[in-house]
């Protein structure tokens, strides 16, 4: 790329994102390159926002990767899942719902609590892929997010059972604590008005080296998890089964 057009990329770039796209944050960088993740258990990675399996789920996707088998999810077996080089923004909503009650003569309704709920968890991320190693690892979230979609189906050793739980994490312990989320809808966005990057490893994918996504998720808990839900523990930030 020429070093007008990588110019011009890049002050599209923080038009989009903002200055600190590409570093400069005091203690948090907007941006942070693939490169960048020699390993996904260090104390800044665990303030970036990420999707990943629990740990005895990891071999049914990219834990087992090798370059036999699984080798288009490797990538992600390096840092434990998808991690967002760009800060996403995400939506959540918490709402308490009530019913108005009216009984006859009286001037204002009482409002009874009904339930509490979570809505759906938006997410709106950015991918750049600039490297062969970057575009590797934006093939792999495309393919990971179309696999976390799907059931498991015909010759499958699970077989029979639905999507698979991830887990949101990030910004901390206490934003975004661990929470077990499905994935209702992956919108992915192959712009025409960027440069596309070919992965030479015998697949010519062509991977483009700006692109959108947007997440739609929502937290499920089991039922034994529900019991133990505690407001003191999520004050006191022990909020181990990742209630939002």
């Amino acid at each position: 790329m020429s070093n007008s057009s990588n110019d011009k990329r890049k002050r599209d770039l923080f038009a989009l994102v903002g200055e600190q796209a590409y570093g400069g944050g005091r203690n948090y960088s907007r941006y942070q390159p693939f490169s960048s993740f020699k390993s996904g258990n260090n104390a800044d990675h665990k303030k970036r926002v990420r999707l990943s399996l629990p740990p005895k789920t990891k071999n049914l996707f990219y834990d087992g990767a090798t370059e036999n088998d699984r080798w288009l999810l490797e990538p992600l077996k390096k840092v434990n899942g998808v991690i967002f080089p760009f800060v996403p923004q995400i939506i959540v909503n918490n709402s308490a719902n009530y019913s108005a009650q009216s009984p006859a003569h009286t001037n204002y309704p009482y409002q009874v609590y009904q339930n509490s709920t979570i809505g759906t968890i938006n997410l709106f991320g950015q991918f750049s892929a600039q490297t062969q190693e970057e575009a590797k690892y934006v093939r792999a979230v495309i393919l990971f997010m179309r696999l976390v979609t799907k059931s498991f189906r015909n010759n499958d050793p699970n077989a029979g059972n639905p999507p698979i739980i991830l887990r949101l994490t990030g910004h901390g312990s206490n934003l975004l604590p661990n929470a077990p989320v499905v994935i209702q809808s992956f919108d992915l966005t192959l712009p025409n008005s960027v440069d596309y990057i070919t992965v030479k490893d015998g697949e010519q994918d062509r991977i483009p080296t700006m692109t959108d996504i947007s997440i739609t998720m929502t937290p499920i808990y089991s039922r034994s998890d529900l019991t133990q839900f505690s407001m003191d523990d999520i004050a006191n930030g022990k909020n181990l089964k990742g209630f939002m």
